[in-house]
């Protein structure tokens, strides 16, 4: 996961390298590979979190996270029925991520902190 999330940052050096090592881990196991996909986002969104109090949905540093999750969900492919277990699983991860924790300890009142977490896992509800 430590690997993946520089995918988009280092694409033009090593993108190929990372490319076929996704590949061949998707080959080996497509729902651990989402795992992985999922864990290398969570990782990126934690790091955001901790430079800047609040994330802002607007940052360039939003998108490219944003962006990441685009370019895996794009190695999915097309055939949704094969994939759909691994992205399920995805999606299941990044939903605990989102709602954990589930009050917010600096607004009681407000939502949940992780929550624009969702807006990152929607690059992949098209192949659901």
């Amino acid at each position: 996961a430590d690997v993946l999330k520089h995918y988009v940052t280092f694409y033009n050096d090593y993108g190929d390298i990372i490319k076929a090592t996704l590949g061949k881990a998707r080959e080996n196991n497509k729902t651990n590979c989402a795992k992985t996909m999922i864990q290398s986002l969570i990782y990126k969104f934690n790091e955001l979190q901790q430079e800047v109090a609040g994330i802002d949905r607007g940052s360039e540093d939003f998108h490219a996270i944003k962006e990441l999750a685009k370019r895996f969900a794009l190695s999915f492919g097309l055939d949704a029925l094969k994939n759909r277990d691994a992205v399920a699983s995805l999606h299941r991860e990044g939903i605990l991520v989102a709602v954990n924790p589930l009050e917010n300890p600096e607004d009681p009142a407000g939502a949940p902190p992780n929550l624009a977490f969702l807006e990152i896992l929607t690059e992949f509800t098209g192949k659901l």
